[in-house]
């Protein structure tokens, strides 16, 4: 009898480029009832078969890979569109009783996925511009130092040399009123609905 837990269950194995993440998701899906979900920025485009090192298709026949060969280059394509196709091809995969295996090599499409996608609040260009001349005359370290007040959560994941990052956090409380690190905790991704289980592989680097 199956587990019905099986169908909530979703893998991810995720690294950098030539790590082996299609190889062990290979393995797996002769050991389980499985599918592979490619997380791939640039397989899911078409006609770019070597230098994003696909699968052959003869093994894409074989074991079932699904966001490969979706898009035409020359398509607008963005992260909010993947997670739509990413969770349309869970929930087939998912009905056909096996596990969705994700592969991934593109961290923003993994991180939206799991955790779902901060859309980062309004953009105000004076309060942004206000704040980079605050940063050039009375330095960075200001700005960091108001960041600990208004919102110490994001201050200790940021660095403190980290303009870009410093002002953007700035510019939401300021524009919001409420912190960006609970913004971004208010978002729903997999790891909400799902039983997730994360495997990240390394690799010598000069291997």
């Amino acid at each position: 009898m199956s587990n019905p837990r099986l169908t909530r269950t979703i893998i991810f194995i995720v690294g950098p480029t030539a790590v082996g993440k299609t190889e062990l998701g290979l393995k797996l899906a002769r050991l389980l009832p499985s599918e592979l979900i490619s997380a791939d920025s640039m397989q899911i485009y078409r006609g770019m078969d070597i230098i994003t090192d696909k699968l052959p298709r003869a093994i894409r026949t074989e074991y079932s890979c699904r966001l490969i060969d979706v898009i035409d280059p020359s398509k607008e394509f963005n992260t909010a569109r993947f997670c739509e196709l990413a969770r349309a091809a869970i929930k087939k995969v998912t009905r056909g009783r096996k596990t969705p295996v994700i592969l991934g090599g593109t961290g923003l499409y993994v991180n939206s996925l799991l955790y779902g996608i901060f859309e980062g609040g309004p953009k105000d260009e004076k309060v942004r511009l206000k704040l980079k001349r605050e940063a050039q005359e009375e330095g960075l370290s200001s700005l960091y130092e108001k960041l600990k007040r208004f919102d110490p959560a994001a201050a200790l994941k940021i660095n403190a040399h980290d303009e870009r990052r410093i002002i953007r956090a700035l510019e939401v409380y300021l524009t919001t009123k409420k912190p960006i690190s609970r913004l971004q905790a208010d978002r729903t991704g997999l790891k909400d609905d799902h039983e997730v289980h994360l495997f990240g592989l390394r690799r010598d680097r000069q291997e």
